[in-house]
């Protein structure tokens, strides 16, 4: 995904779909301000106590859930139960 480092988010998203991706996967918070209604790209915001690579395996399961469930411009939310995100 290196050729998407730069990319700010509407552009981000905008070279993904142009590069074929289906489904966007991020540990990034600031995207969630963006929606993929009209979009072709599905997000799944992996949110996390941090995004540090020791915290991201208690997720996998629910990823791989929202996997399966997403439909094409939706966006899912995956977060753990020790993420400050969770309401």
């Amino acid at each position: 995904m290196g050729r998407f480092q730069r990319k700010q988010n509407g552009e981000l998203l905008s070279a993904a779909e142009r590069a074929g991706y289906e489904i966007l996967l991020r540990v990034d918070q600031g995207i969630s301000q963006l929606s993929s209604a009209n979009r072709y790209l599905s997000i799944i915001l992996i949110r996390s106590r941090t995004n540090q690579l020791e915290d991201l395996p208690p997720l996998v399961p629910a990823i791989m859930n929202a996997l399966e469930a997403i439909w094409p411009g939706q966006t899912l939310i995956v977060s753990s139960s020790r993420s400050p995100y969770n309401a």
